[in-house]
């Protein structure tokens, strides 16, 4: 089953649903009218936003079906193809993208030139059959840092840096889909890797697997903290809850993996990212009684719970909020949202 059809479900699922992420007692403000959208794009998906260069990263699938990664600046100017004919990069889905700290490199998800997966396991947000690959900016220069099997069941999923460069974060596939609560979205591990740069181009060292838990399931990593001490991701831990809604945002201590810490309770949760003071901004779909997901924040010790966003009442249609990436100065964040069309939209939030 892919991402997209699990997303469908949590969606049908969770309307006529009034409670919060972190449960129906938990009190919140709601700032969702605070916050300023503007649209940068109309045709965007996955993003990331490099701090050094000021550019937005995203992907965006072309006329032939598959994803390239483009450029653009913050007010959504100057877009630029980056991934389009590079040469010794696969011609299948590329997206995904996540910037190194100090700008010199973009890493992406590559879909493998022999790969079979179809159009939906293969794209950049579920990963099935894709590696990832380093590639020099401005330069364009190319290098492979995994090679995953290409068949189904294998594959990687939404890296990202440590704050300070020397390592790389990401989910890796263990397992294909399956009708069943640990592999609804496929199994996968969270894993790390020393990002070592030589005279011959950058390479992964020292890779560690992460089993949070005894069993099978879904990891998604978000990333390090600020500090580059704390690893947040979601995961699909809680059986308990219904099919749904599975996913709930933790943290746990890096890199020794200890001290697992839950966030969330409610609703369907993905997509977290910290901000500069280290508050948790992430997707859910708690709350919404006429279904799609929005943003909320709150401390790591879950006081302070706000409401960022209300998309689908303000839009007047479903809307699927999604991936996000914060900006330089961490009032602003930039956000994948969706349409529940397989369609999406690059929207810049400010004010937070």
């Amino acid at each position: 089953m892919s991402k997209k059809l699990v997303l469908t479900l949590l969606l049908t699922a969770c309307a006529g649903r009034d409670l919060t992420p972190l449960g129906d007692e938990a009190l919140f403000t709601d700032r969702s009218s605070d916050l300023t959208q503007t649209l940068l794009t109309e045709t965007g998906g996955r993003v990331d936003w490099s701090q050094a260069h000021d550019l937005i990263a995203f992907d965006r699938r072309a006329d032939d079906d598959f994803f390239d990664v483009w450029t653009m600046r913050p007010d959504g100017t100057d877009q630029h193809c980056f991934t389009c004919d590079l040469p010794g990069l696969p011609t299948k889905n590329v997206g995904q993208p996540a910037w190194s700290p100090d700008g010199k490199f973009l890493i992406v998800q590559a879909q493998k030139a022999d790969s079979k997966i179809g159009r939906i396991g293969a794209n950049p947000g579920a990963g099935v059959g894709n590696d990832l690959w380093a590639i020099t900016f401005p330069e364009g220069r190319v290098f492979q840092l995994t090679d995953v099997p290409s068949g189904n069941g294998h594959g990687t999923l939404h890296p990202h840096f440590s704050p300070d460069g020397r390592t790389l974060l990401w989910g890796e596939m263990t397992g294909a889909f399956e009708l069943t609560q640990e592999a609804i979205a496929g199994t996968w591990m969270l894993q790390s890797a020393d990002f070592v740069v030589s005279e011959g181009g950058p390479t992964l060292e020292n890779l560690t697997l992460y089993p949070v838990s005894e069993g099978p399931g879904f990891y998604e990593n978000h990333g390090l903290s600020p500090d580059g001490t704390k690893w947040i991701f979601s995961a699909n831990l809680d059986r308990e809850k219904p099919l749904a809604q599975l996913n709930d945002i933790y943290v746990m201590d890096f890199p020794s993996g200890d001290n697992l810490k839950r966030l969330t309770t409610g609703g369907y949760n993905e997509h977290a990212t910290f901000t500069p003071d280290e508050r948790v901004v992430w997707m859910s779909s708690a709350g919404n009684v006429k279904g799609g997901t929005d943003y909320w924040s709150a401390k790591l010790d879950g006081s302070d719970l706000t409401r960022l966003s209300r998309l689908t009442v303000q839009r007047s249609e479903k809307s699927t909020a999604a991936d996000l990436s914060m900006g330089p100065d961490g009032t602003s964040f930039v956000a994948y949202i969706g349409d529940g069309s397989g369609a999406g939209r690059i929207i810049l939030f400010t004010g937070l």
